[in-house]
C-alpha cells in the first residue's frame, strides 16, 4: 500500500555535476534533497509547500560519479502547519552492489496555500 509519509527516488549523478575532487558536488546533493523534501511534504500534505529551513546536512562519505543514488525522505513530524522531512541518501556501486549511507539530512516544511501557511494533518 503507498505511504504518503514516504518518498523515494534514485539517479545516477554525471560528469557534469563533480566538484574539484570528482565527487558529487555538495550543492548538487542540497537541490536533490530540497527536491526530495518538496516531494514528501506535498505527498503528505496534498498540496504546494515551501522550504522554511534546514535542520541540517551531515556528508559522511563522497559521492562517486556512476553510482546509484538512492534518495529516501520520509515526514518524520508535524506542527500546526509545517512538517519535519527526514532524509537518507545511500549510494551503490553498480559493479559490486555495495551500498553504504552517504548523506542525511532534516528539512522543515510548510504547506501554503496561495503562499499562505495552512494546517497540515497531524501526524498522529
Amino acid at each position: 500500500m503507498d505511504n504518503p509519509r514516504v518518498t523515494t527516488f534514485s539517479t545516477v549523478p554525471g560528469p557534469s555535476l563533480v566538484n574539484l575532487y570528482g565527487k558529487l558536488h555538495g550543492g548538487e546533493l542540497l537541490k536533490y534533497l530540497d527536491q526530495l523534501a518538496s516531494s514528501t511534504s506535498r505527498r503528505y500534505a496534498r498540496g504546494d509547500t515551501v522550504t522554511a529551513s534546514v535542520i541540517g546536512v551531515e556528508f559522511l562519505k563522497p559521492i562517486r560519479i556512476g553510482d546509484l543514488l538512492i534518495l529516501r525522505g520520509e515526514i518524520i513530524s508535524t506542527g500546526r502547519t509545517s512538517m519535519v522531512v527526514e532524509m537518507v541518501v545511500t549510494s551503490e556501486d553498480f559493479n559490486t552492489g555495495e551500498t553504504e549511507v552517504t548523506n542525511r539530512a532534516k528539512f522543515v516544511m510548510v504547506h501554503t496555500v496561495d503562499g499562505v501557511p495552512t494546517p497540515v494533518t497531524a501526524l498522529y
